[in-house]
Formats: C-alpha cells, sequence, structure tokens
C-alpha cells in the first residue's frame, strides 16, 4: 500500500511540474492566432470614400451596393479553424433596405 501511495505521489508531482511549464506556450500560441495582415479590419475611411462614389444615378437597377468585402478562412488539419467576415453595403432603395434589416 506504502508503494502505491509513493507512486502516485511521484505521478502527481511530475505532472503539477509539466502542466505549469506547458500551459505559457499555449498561451502564447493562442494570442498569436489572430494577427498578422489577414486579420486586419479592413480601412474604413476608404470604404466610406468609395461608397460616396455609389449613387442610384450610376447604378440605377441596383437596390444595394457591396462596396468592400472581405472573407478570411484558416482550417486546421485537426478539423477546427476560424473565420472573420466584414463587409460594407450602401442600400440604395427601400428594397434594399428590407433585404439588409437582418444579418445572417
Amino acid at each position: 500500500m506504502k508503494t502505491k501511495v509513493t507512486l502516485l505521489a511521484r505521478w502527481l508531482l511530475f505532472f503539477s511540474a509539466i502542466v505549469p511549464i506547458s500551459l505559457p506556450a499555449a498561451t502564447a500560441d493562442d494570442s498569436a492566432r489572430y494577427s498578422g495582415n489577414n486579420w486586419n479590419f479592413l480601412d474604413s475611411k476608404k470604404a466610406i470614400e468609395a461608397a460616396a462614389q455609389i449613387t442610384l444615378d450610376r447604378y440605377p437597377d441596383c437596390d444595394e451596393a457591396t462596396v468592400d468585402k472581405k472573407m478570411v478562412r484558416v482550417y486546421r488539419a485537426d478539423g477546427t479553424g476560424e473565420s472573420q467576415d466584414e463587409s460594407f453595403v450602401k442600400v440604395l432603395t427601400e428594397k434594399g433596405k428590407r433585404n439588409n434589416r437582418t444579418l445572417a
């Protein structure tokens, strides 16, 4: 019985030493996941400037116009992944307003 207790104590000591060492590495990896140029947001000032050029006179058959859009997808071998969608839409008519009331 004493052997089982000391063996259990050794395993607990071993795992209590390993877990704190492995946690900072996992945390550092997680913080870098969403960094880099791919994950930056679109420039809203440029989108607003571009939206100013979109008018109903220039596009008479258009109810809404996509000014700028960005979609990022990252897939890993274990089946997990991340995604980020961003879009700027200019609504030109009442029908376009109704079509954009709900985000999907």
